[in-house]
């Protein structure tokens, strides 16, 4: 895979601490942000095989599944999670839907996410049908 993705010092990179719901941990479960980098992956490299290429050669993560994120609030108790926008734009939620405390952002092809441990998310709208992600 050719590397030309954007340069670190080139990326927009959203940071987000939300606050605890219920029995949601948010980010106060290990107290690290939930993040979110704009176009780390620029067309041309933005199909999952070529996701799932750089990551895995890179050697951090491995990946799981190629999916679109599930329209109920859930979170991973004891592991932090790396997405990989594959295709389409979508609004997802993170925080739960009724925390006052919650992010919503709209997310595209391109674009990667750390969910940490402990942060909810869910689909909240598949903004041009087909949404899909690489899990990590």
């Amino acid at each position: 895979m050719p590397t030309k993705l954007t340069p670190l010092k080139d990326l927009q990179v959203l940071t987000h601490q939300i606050p605890s719901y219920h029995l949601v941990p948010n980010t106060t479960l290990h107290n690290k942000p939930l993040l979110i980098y704009r176009a780390a992956f620029p067309p041309p490299l933005t199909n999952a095989s070529l996701i799932e290429s750089h990551l895995t050669s890179v050697g951090v993560v491995a990946p799981q599944w190629r999916y679109t994120m599930y329209s109920t609030s859930h979170f991973h108790s004891t592991s932090h999670e790396v997405l990989g926008i594959a295709n389409g734009r979508a609004r997802l939620c993170f925080g739960h839907e009724e925390n006052e405390g919650r992010v919503v952002e709209e997310v595209r092809k391109g674009d990667v996410v750390v969910v940490p441990a402990g942060v909810a998310h869910r689909l909240m709208e598949d903004l041009e049908g087909g949404f899909a992600m690489v899990s990590y």
